[in-house]
């Protein structure tokens, strides 16, 4: 993680990859620790960006009434089993995941942090859960909180659990795994 600054609960900006600013990935690793609830939509989600929010994920999720949910898809082969894997192996987490990529050609990225305190923030962009995207790729990333833009914040979780209990979003666990595997293959064309 880049050490850059942190822009606070009640600051919105605008993250576009460059060195001259907080890093998205820095940001995140903040927002993860400092959260009760996360919900992530992703459209795909690579080891090197996982790796890099690694220490935080694992420390969040080992908290008492922590929840972590994450909404990701096989389009285009994208995604890696082992990064979907390791999340799913995380306690306090859920995974869901469209297969159905002909039909169902989700494209959000969004990462959205709840607090009991009510200082709510999220993410809303291009950026996908890989390593460049993460941190020095050419993306445009959005951060907004409650205290500026309330209602911006309850549609996005209000989208992500219309998109949590759409059934074309699948729940992941280690005995889909293969279907994983698969449905990736078939996606890359193998």
């Amino acid at each position: 993680i880049q050490n850059y600054s942190f822009t606070g609960y009640s600051f919105s900006t605008l993250f576009t990859g460059s060195n001259s600013e907080c890093s998205l990935d820095s940001e995140l690793a903040k927002e993860i620790l400092s959260a009760d609830r996360i919900y992530w939509i992703i459209s795909f989600i690579r080891w090197t960006g996982v790796r890099i929010l690694e220490k935080q994920l694992k420390e969040f999720t080992a908290r008492e009434g922590a929840k972590l949910k994450i909404i990701t898809t096989t389009y285009m082969g994208a995604s890696e089993p082992k990064a979907i894997e390791f999340l799913a192996g995380l306690p306090n987490t859920e995974i869901k995941i469209s297969y159905n990529t002909h039909h169902e050609r989700l494209h959000a990225k969004s990462y959205i942090f709840e607090r009991n305190s009510g200082y709510d923030t999220a993410y809303i962009g291009s950026s996908n859960m890989s390593y460049a995207a993460l941190t020095k790729g050419l993306e445009w990333n959005l951060k907004v909180n409650a205290q500026e833009n309330k209602h911006l914040i309850q549609k996005a979780i209000s989208t992500f659990d219309t998109y949590w209990e759409n059934r074309n979003f699948e729940t992941y666990d280690e005995s889909r795994k293969q279907q994983l595997i698969d449905a990736i293959g078939m996606a890359r064309g193998g």
